[in-house]
């Protein structure tokens, strides 16, 4: 009988200690993948902003219907440009390009024409500025400048790059724009 309870004590502690040594080998395995699951959750949560960043950018980027309130070329600005430019120049337009042998039609012709000559000017300008952006942007991925920032050779992070370089610009390159245009636009009237 004493044997018996020897054996039974016996089992009894070495199934005890077989359970503790298994409850601790549960503990430290589920530890670990708790560790493991909070990785995985702010991957996850990394992953998904990361994701909704770009969506937002590819639903924003060039979506005529939502306004970039820092573009200061935005439509109510533009708007605006286009009504003083109206109202301080056009008006004073036809009485400018004017011969005494002119009628209106032939005022209206003179003045539609200047501006659609302005208008291919600053259309060659803007594809030759963009040329040369890309080819500024292009040595520096050759050089491995931007590697990181450049990934393909024409990815839509390099035209946004672009305009915003444009765009940070404008403000002085306008000014020179006009008088380049004057100048050439004088040319072609002289004979």
């Amino acid at each position: 009988m004493e044997r018996e309870k020897i054996i039974y004590d016996f089992k009894k502690t070495s199934a005890d200690k077989t359970l503790k040594d298994e409850t601790s080998r549960l503990q430290e395995e589920l530890n670990k993948l708790n560790i493991e699951n909070a990785g995985l959750r702010k991957e996850v949560d990394r992953i998904r902003t990361s994701l909704s960043k770009m969506s937002g950018e590819r639903m924003t980027d060039g979506n005529p219907y939502i306004t970039d309130l820092s573009d200061p070329q935005r439509h109510q600005k533009l708007l605006q440009k286009f009504n003083s430019l109206y109202v301080n120049s056009l008006t004073d337009g036809p009485e400018i390009v004017s011969d005494d042998d002119m009628d209106e039609k032939m005022i209206c012709e003179k003045l539609i024409a200047i501006f659609k000559s302005c208008w291919d000017f600053s259309c060659d300008v803007a594809k030759r500025q963009l040329s040369e952006l890309h080819k500024i942007l292009l040595s520096l991925e050759a050089n491995g400048s931007t590697e990181k920032l450049l990934k393909n050779k024409f990815p839509g992070q390099n035209c946004k790059i672009m305009e915003e370089t444009r765009r940070l610009v404008d403000d002085q390159f306008i000014p020179t724009l006009c008088q380049l245009f004057a100048i050439r636009y004088t040319e072609t009237l002289s004979p």
